[in-house]
């Protein structure tokens, strides 16, 4: 409202929720606003590409120290 936004893109895994997907679009078609959501199968979490990448590295015998700290976009 504060924005006046027409039209919202919800995606990730949290867009597969199909109780989300219909009380979002509920209470924005109240108000004249356009939800978009992808096909559930195109809503993946990035939880299942990272354990595999953690998993690879694990075989490979990657490790870091316990002192490395979470950054965004860290190369792998």
């Amino acid at each position: 409202k504060k924005k006046n936004v027409k039209t919202i893109a919800i995606a990730g895994g949290v867009a597969s929720n199909s109780t989300l997907r219909e009380t979002l679009t509920n209470a924005a078609s109240k108000r004249g606003i356009e939800v978009l959501f992808p096909a559930p199968i195109l809503c993946t979490d990035n939880a299942a590409m990272i354990a595999i990448t953690a998993y690879y590295q694990y075989l490979a015998g990657d490790f870091c120290n316990l002192r490395v700290t979470a950054r965004p976009r860290m190369s792998l």
